[in-house]
């Protein structure tokens, strides 16, 4: 029975942080006016391939398109080169940012 309460609670907290997920990557009225359907807003940054692989496929499921970076500087790259297309009109800053805490090159707070 404590376990069945239990998966019921998981299940309304993952059901939960998928709505407030994809509230959060919904573009704005101004986004609309572009065509985004090329352009990711999502960026996953980790440094385990698996973990990339199921992230990627949960969004893809949500037809949420995404970047990958497998540092945290290749994701400083790829941020910054979003920023200077951002700057010159050709596409949107990314939504979200999936960031592994513990990293080889760059971790931590």
């Amino acid at each position: 029975m404590m376990a069945r309460e239990e998966q019921g609670e998981k299940s309304l907290a993952f059901a939960s942080s998928e709505r407030l997920f994809v509230s959060m990557v919904a573009r704005d009225e101004e986004e609309e006016k572009k065509d985004l359907s090329e352009c990711p807003l999502v960026l996953i940054v980790d440094d385990e391939p698996m973990n990339i692989l199921l992230m990627k496929s949960m969004l893809e499921d949500r037809g949420i398109m995404s970047d990958i970076a497998i540092s945290g500087s290749a994701a400083l790259s790829l941020v910054e080169d979003r920023i200077k297309h951002v700057i010159e009109g050709k596409t949107v800053m990314y939504r979200l940012i999936l960031l592994d805490y513990s990293m080889p090159e760059m971790d931590g707070p």
